[in-house]
């Protein structure tokens, strides 16, 4: 439990930078092109924070190409939940992407635990 707690505080960092990425972009870019610049940047951020503080793991070239892995599942899962509030509710594109990170979080924890532990604990 401690180590998805720290998941989560790592987490919320990275989604607020993440966030305030996505809304600086929506204000020249499409909500899709926004989405998929602010969230492949976070996957950079997120790999410092969750090999360092969560996982406390040794980075190397190897974890760090197999972690974009994790953020490609949940890239398309976040794509297509937020095309579907678009085109099927009144939601606004920014209460979207904070359904869309809420509800891939438990996805993202056990992929990235499998990525960087190798195992599930």
């Amino acid at each position: 439990m401690r180590l998805f707690l720290k998941f989560i505080v790592v987490g919320f960092l990275n989604t607020v930078i993440s966030y305030i990425l996505f809304i600086a972009f929506l204000s020249i870019l499409n909500y899709q092109a926004s989405y998929t610049l602010s969230y492949c940047l976070s996957i950079g951020i997120s790999y410092l924070l969750n090999t360092k503080i969560v996982f406390n793991v040794n980075r190397s070239i190897k974890s760090f190409l197999r972690f974009p892995l994790v953020y490609l599942v949940q890239y398309i899962f976040g794509f297509i939940i937020l095309y579907l509030l678009n085109q099927y509710t009144k939601i606004e594109n920014h209460i979207g992407i904070l359904i869309v990170i809420f509800l891939s979080i438990p996805l993202t924890f056990i992929l990235s635990r499998v990525v960087l532990l190798k195992k599930i604990q």
